[in-house]
């Protein structure tokens, strides 16, 4: 019995390491009133504002018994999480619903069945997180507008992101979907604008009305694109097809999207 409590542990130090977190186990946190926005439950710093956001960082938070790792709802407050990780939640992993002002950095999802939930908000911020082996979805965002996911990772074959529930007006750039994560958008969800991502195996969906280009360079589709480039200026001389829909990339990227 001691030597199984000891394997999640064990697991944890050497993820941390793996990344370079300097982190320390959490319990798993839940804010839904002022109150709960104290140091005892995960806050490391901040006021609040958005100049000085509550921070919540440096946890980790392993979800295997409660079923999630952070839950955040109807909260007004800015809020950043950075540099935490979330494994082995059976739910989810970090999952915030009508909380206009919460951001994500450099934070890791790993084995999650869900990495991250995003829901009924605005103007989130998803930046440079690792999506690894979630088994259901990396990102799923439901009724979420104006909110960008920028320079993530997504590696496993179902760690991708999902659009769904009339998501609109949101900004996906500079990711990369490995070990076939892929994309997919459900109709309703449109005016999305998604560019400078890498679709190494990706499975890519999409039943909206999405833009997946910035008018001169789009996204890189791997194996997927079978286009040419005859003048050589690192475009596809022809659009790729997004499956699903009537969609296209206009100018699909030769060579991965590199910063």
């Amino acid at each position: 019995m001691k030597q199984m409590l000891f394997i999640p542990t064990l697991i944890a130090l050497l993820l941390i390491h793996a990344v370079g977190f300097a982190a320390t186990e959490h319990d798993p946190i839940t804010i839904s009133a002022p109150g709960d926005l104290i140091r005892t439950n995960g806050i490391t710093e901040g006021s609040g504002t958005e100049s000085d956001p509550f921070v919540i960082a440096d946890w980790v938070i392993d979800g295997s018994t409660t079923g999630y790792g952070i839950v955040i709802t109807g909260v007004k407050a800015y809020i950043l999480i950075r540099d935490v990780m979330v494994q082995s939640a059976s739910r989810v992993g970090i999952e915030v619903i009508n909380s206009p002002h919460v951001a994500l950095e450099e934070c890791e999802f790993h084995a999650d069945a869900l990495g991250l939930s995003l829901k009924d908000l605005s103007g989130a911020q998803v930046r440079k997180c690792r999506f690894l082996d979630c088994t259901g979805m990396g990102i799923r965002m439901s009724h979420c507008r104006g909110s960008t996911i920028i320079g993530n990772e997504f590696s496993g074959r179902n760690s991708g992101i999902v659009i769904m529930d009339s998501s609109t007006s949101n900004l996906i750039v500079e990711n990369s979907f490995r070990g076939r994560a892929g994309l997919s958008l459900y109709l309703g969800s449109g005016g999305n604008r998604i560019f400078h991502n890498n679709f190494f195996e990706a499975v890519v969906m999409d039943s909206g009305y999405n833009v997946w280009d910035n008018g001169s360079e789009g996204n890189f589709w791997g194996k997927q694109y079978h286009g040419r480039d005859r003048n050589s200026d690192g475009i596809g001389d022809t659009p790729h097809k997004i499956q699903g829909g009537y969609n296209y990339d206009r100018h699909p990227l030769m060579a991965p999207w590199n910063k």
